[in-house]
């Protein structure tokens, strides 16, 4: 079968969950080129009725049948979810380049190699300390660089009673930043430990 990527653009190449109109551009691969196999439109006003929305998300994922591949700059909210939910590889990308798509496969190809190394948590996990959870960022996305930090971290954030979370990674993801949390960074030579817990009201 012959590999499909979906390319998410709007405002230039900004994907966020504020868009009202996104661009969808499904790209698929023949031999060594990527041809442009189908180009539409999803409209997904911030303050539509969930009803139309999930009838809007349904239509996008029957549109994109036999693609699990997406790729945009900034995935969040929704649509984030949708994706993630039928399994899809998502990449965030800061540029689209004639070069981006075969980026793409090769980062994938290079976590399929990886699978047979030592199993890397894809989530946090509990330490000796009850509570206490870990997660290294930067050896996960190593294995698996379609892992985006929302994938990794969102789900867990968002339902997982926790007392603290260290992060060891390159950077805080924004989105934690700009989030109910307090956060404590320290630096292991090239790498930061960031110490996460939840603000107290």
């Amino acid at each position: 079968m012959a590999t499909k990527i979906a390319v998410f653009i709007q405002n230039g190449f900004k994907t966020d969950s504020e868009a009202t109109m996104l661009r969808v551009i499904v790209f698929e691969q023949n031999d060594t080129s990527w041809n442009e196999m189908d180009c539409f439109y999803v409209n997904m006003p911030p303050d539509a009725a969930i009803g139309s929305v999930r009838r809007d998300l349904a239509a996008l994922m029957d549109r994109l049948a036999g693609c699990r591949i997406a790729a945009g700059s900034t995935f969040s909210g929704v649509l984030y979810r949708e994706l993630d939910s039928r399994g899809f590889s998502i990449f965030e990308v800061s540029d689209f380049t004639p070069g981006t798509l075969d980026g793409i496969l090769r980062d994938l190809e290079d976590a399929d190699a990886a699978d047979g190394a030592a199993e890397t948590p894809a989530r946090p996990v509990e330490t000796e300390t009850p509570g206490v959870y870990r997660l290294d960022l930067i050896r996960l996305q190593e294995v698996h660089p379609e892992v985006t930090s929302k994938r990794a971290l969102l789900e867990f954030l968002e339902t997982t009673p926790f007392y603290e979370l260290r992060l060891a990674c390159t950077h805080v993801p924004p989105w934690i930043e700009n989030g109910p949390y307090e956060i404590v960074s320290g630096q292991e030579g090239e790498t930061i430990v960031a110490t996460v817990r939840k603000k107290q009201c």
